[in-house]
């Protein structure tokens, strides 16, 4: 599906715990991925996405249903840029803490 600028939703960006498992945003300019703490990923701060990503319409409950319980919005291309909207969501699975974001595709980057 085709996504368009004014689209906002969510996307799983990595896990966090000590340091980042397979981070899924690198720096806009750079290439590298992200290696920040999810505390400084700042509203309207701009990222390119590592992956074809699933914008999905919300926040997974933390239940057995997880990710499937939200509607996908559509997908955002490999090399994408995304503008976050929102301070990132912390959501430990397990032994693991998955970091999820609201965001919104930046200028031009629809395709």
């Amino acid at each position: 599906r085709e996504l368009f600028v004014d689209n906002a939703g969510n996307l799983w960006i990595g896990n966090f715990n000590d340091g980042w498992s397979k981070p899924r945003l690198s720096s806009k300019d750079s290439g590298q991925p992200i290696s920040l703490n999810p505390d400084n990923i700042l509203p309207g701060t701009e990222y390119k996405v590592l992956g074809n990503m699933v914008l999905r319409d919300g926040l997974p409950p933390n239940n057995e249903l997880y990710y499937r319980a939200l509607k996908s919005l559509g997908i955002i291309p490999r090399g994408g840029v995304i503008r976050v909207v929102d301070t990132p969501a912390k959501i430990q699975r397990d032994d693991l803490q998955q970091i999820w974001v609201k965001v919104e595709l930046a200028k031009g980057s629809a395709k």
